[in-house]
């Protein structure tokens, strides 16, 4: 069947002599920056993807190897500094109980016992130790400083140790001016009232104690309460 002249419109086919049989020059550019990015896509993103991940897991594996020796350290200092107060509290707390006021507000006596703890005890740390009644006035006293007569009335471990039967100080200056901290414990007496047998040691012991724990001399450390 042969269509009529005019239906459909005449194409122009170039003779390939005249196309010269050449791809042009701007295909040619085109293509071959299309395979350059095909190949450097599939050759970069894989390596781009690992390079990632290895740094995510190095990363992760370099933190934690810095902070296990320092929470395995804090924790080790913590139980060696909770073990050194609570000999301490458990032998104030034994005298307190044993030894009847008579004996403890005695300034000889309490002499002999500050002797007697700090020699019983692997590290002998008790600088003083005092007698307080329930009005917060310290009538018996017994170390280096001249404390017999002072009043605690308005001081923050008198009154903890009064609620809670014992008392562990923050490190403070006090009459002294001189940093220490208080350990503290509590006898009800038969008349309702209450007397505390107090102990003071210095704070330096507190670096001592974590000087021990195998701390390198460039090391800074801090000792922080809640």
């Amino acid at each position: 069947m042969t269509l009529p002249r005019g239906i459909l419109p005449e194409l122009s086919i170039p003779h390939p002599e005249e196309a010269g049989g050449r791809v042009p020059e701007r295909t040619y550019r085109t293509l071959r920056r299309v395979a350059v990015l095909a190949t450097a896509t599939v050759a970069l993103v894989p390596l781009f993807i690992t390079t990632v991940m290895n740094y995510l897991q190095y990363r992760t594996a370099l933190q934690a190897e810095a902070v296990q020796p320092m929470a395995r350290l804090t924790l080790n200092t913590k139980r060696s500094l909770e073990l050194f107060l609570s000999e301490r509290r458990s032998a104030l707390t034994f005298l307190v109980h044993e030894r009847p006021f008579a004996d403890l507000c005695d300034e000889r006596a309490l002499t002999r016992m500050i002797s007697n703890l700090n020699r019983s005890l692997e590290v002998g740390a008790f600088v003083d130790l005092g007698v307080i009644d329930d009005a917060g006035n310290q009538p018996c006293y017994s170390g280096p400083y001249e404390l017999a007569g002072r009043n605690y009335a308005d001081q923050d471990w008198f009154h903890e140790v009064a609620r809670l039967g014992t008392s562990t100080s923050d490190v403070f200056l006090g009459f002294r001016n001189s940093p220490h901290f208080a350990i503290a414990t509590k006898h009800d007496r038969d008349d309702g009232g209450f007397y505390v047998l107090r102990a003071t040691i210095d704070a330096d012991m507190l670096s001592e104690q974590i000087l021990t724990a195998g701390l390198n001399p460039s090391d800074d450390v801090f000792l922080i309460n809640r």
